[in-house]
């Protein structure tokens, strides 16, 4: 869809029920690493200990959202069918999908294909067969253009339009860097964090005893709250204590012993 998402009702509730069901909860989670459990977003190795202990989680969340997503029944023109319904009868009367993109670079496909509304075709694109269809022996459209220049001034301008869309500027990747040196320091990592987690071994002072939570209210609370923009309130989210804490001794125990880790010479 070109044009702000909120003209797309469909697409708008699509990012609640993903926020809803499994997005949030970890994006609350990470704000108590930060709050709780000495997280720092801006150190890279820590960020890659994120990716290393919970990026496979993190994962399977997404295909069990995916699969149940594309499993419910739409209404309106969708018929109380389901997404996959939907692709499986359209298989059954369309035939299976070709892509005519097929050797197309990223660039190439989104510089030139579905621009204002109006499909073209990789045939359209290499032959620069004109509006109507019709195709000089040249290679340029009935109209003198040349059916290269036409894409790129169709592209040119869909480009210049862009700026009504885009409300922020591009926000730079933070960069997450393997802290070992070499493959020892690694499998010492863990061989160590394998026998932690099986011997329930949990360092001190990362926030996870009763005597760290004195300043949380002397209690580890099921809940977390992550900022919003609506009315300037903060939402709380529900992070049940038997899968979130876990977790966050997962996080204390990989953070403890990396760090040991990588003091190794």
């Amino acid at each position: 869809m070109w044009g702000s998402s909120t003209f797309n009702t469909r697409i708008e509730r699509l990012w609640v029920e993903v926020g809803t069901q499994f997005a949030r909860a970890w994006r609350a989670f990470f704000y108590r690493l930060e709050r709780r459990h000495l997280l720092n977003r801006m150190d890279k190795n820590h960020l890659w200990l994120l990716h290393f202990l919970f990026l496979d989680a993190i994962n399977s969340d997404c295909e069990a959202f995916q699969n149940t997503w594309n499993s419910h029944p739409i209404s309106g023109a969708g018929h109380d069918q389901s997404p996959d319904d939907m692709f499986f009868l359209g298989q059954l009367e369309h035939g299976i999908y070709a892509d005519d993109c097929d050797g197309w670079s990223l660039q190439e496909i989104e510089t030139y294909y579905g621009r204002e509304q109006e499909e073209c075709t990789r045939q359209d694109m290499e032959s620069g067969s004109s509006e109507n269809g019709e195709e000089s022996d040249s290679g340029r459209s009935s109209d003198g253009e040349a059916g290269g220049d036409r894409f790129e001034a169709r592209a040119a301008a869909a480009a210049h339009s862009e700026g009504a869309n885009i409300r922020h500027a591009p926000i730079p990747v933070p960069e997450a860097a393997n802290p070992f040196s070499n493959r020892t320091q690694f499998t010492t990592f863990e061989e160590a964090l394998r026998q932690a987690r099986e011997g329930h071994i949990v360092p001190q002072r990362y926030g996870l005893f009763d005597d760290e939570w004195e300043e949380f209210g002397g209690q580890y609370k099921p809940y977390e709250y992550i900022p919003t923009r609506h009315r300037g309130r903060d939402l709380r989210i529900v992070l049940p204590h038997d899968i979130w804490f876990n977790r966050a001794e997962l996080w204390a125990q990989g953070l403890y012993l990396m760090n040991r880790a990588t003091t190794l010479v």
